[in-house]
């Protein structure tokens, strides 16, 4: 798992230098930014620049129209970005077992978020029932929590359906967890 690229972007304030790292983590990858040698800045993310990042970008005085990606608080062109985004990648098909560890972790997040739906909609009706108005869970929000719970339900399926040896590989895990539960 030694396989390291490194992405150098001319700005008008100086190149930066962007290395990716294989990580054995969620996002299998870890990137870290330096200018002249120093590092500006370690993170595990290129996101795009959302409303609210934008926002922020231009209360702190910062006006960056063609900007769509950031790494921590470094901003970066779209052009950029792709040759960042392609890099981690380039790390991630020769790092597998950190792949493998990715989506597992994005398997997990869309099973908790299954959980969170089915806990969400016990509560409400609850809070239903308790404020006396059953009516409104049977009226609107049952539909409602049904609704998120068919779109959570098949963002898993479709993952599942993508990538099967993910699941297969968790399912083995449990088996042997119960198993040593079972000896000792």
């Amino acid at each position: 798992m030694s396989t390291t690229e490194t992405v150098t972007i001319p700005l008008d304030s100086g190149d930066i230098t962007v290395t990716v790292k294989p990580q054995l983590s969620g996002y299998g990858v870890r990137l870290e930014v330096r200018r002249a040698g120093e590092v500006v800045t370690r993170d595990k993310v290129l996101a795009e620049i959302d409303d609210f990042y934008r926002a922020r970008m231009v209360r702190a005085g910062v006006d960056l129209p063609d900007r769509t990606h950031h790494i921590g608080q470094v901003v970066l062109t779209a052009e950029h970005a792709a040759a960042v985004a392609a890099a981690i990648e380039r790390v991630r098909a020769a790092n597998p077992e950190a792949q493998v560890i990715r989506l597992g972790s994005q398997r997990r997040g869309l099973a908790e978020a299954v959980a969170a739906v089915l806990e969400g909609a016990a509560d409400a009706k609850a809070r239903a029932y308790e404020d006396g108005v059953p009516q409104r869970w049977h009226q609107g929000e049952e539909a409602e929590y049904a609704a998120r719970e068919a779109a959570a339900r098949q963002a898993l399926a479709e993952f599942d359906a993508e990538h099967p040896e993910i699941r297969a590989g968790e399912e083995s895990e449990l088996a042997a967890a119960a198993r040593r539960r079972m000896l000792d």
